[in-house]
Parts: structure tokens; C-alpha cells; sequence
């Protein structure tokens, strides 16, 4: 995936990759367990929303 969060950030996430990682789904459950042990190991909030 390549993205390096830093101390602090604040991203929004649409709920399709969320559920991806909830449903743990075969091509993308990898890209979104290493998003959110950076989310957890940098203390960075997300907003969960859904585009229109």
C-alpha cells in the first residue's frame, strides 16, 4: 500500500475498506491490517464515513 502515517494524523476512511477488513477479504484484509496497526502503533484518528 505504501502509506506511512505520522504521530497525530487524522484520515478519513470510506466503510468499503473497512469492511474489507472486517470480513477479512482475501486481495485487500493484508493492505488494511497494516493500515490499522499504524493506526494503533501512531495513535492516528480515523473518521469512518460513506461517499455519496
Amino acid at each position: 500500500m505504501g502509506l506511512i502515517l505520522q504521530e497525530g494524523d487524522l484520515v478519513f476512511l470510506d466503510t468499503s475498506p473497512f469492511i474489507y477488513f472486517l470480513e477479512k477479504h482475501p486481495q485487500y484484509f493484508q493492505y488494511m491490517e497494516g493500515f490499522f496497526d499504524q493506526v494503533y502503533e501512531k495513535n492516528v484518528q480515523v473518521i469512518l464515513g460513506r461517499a455519496k
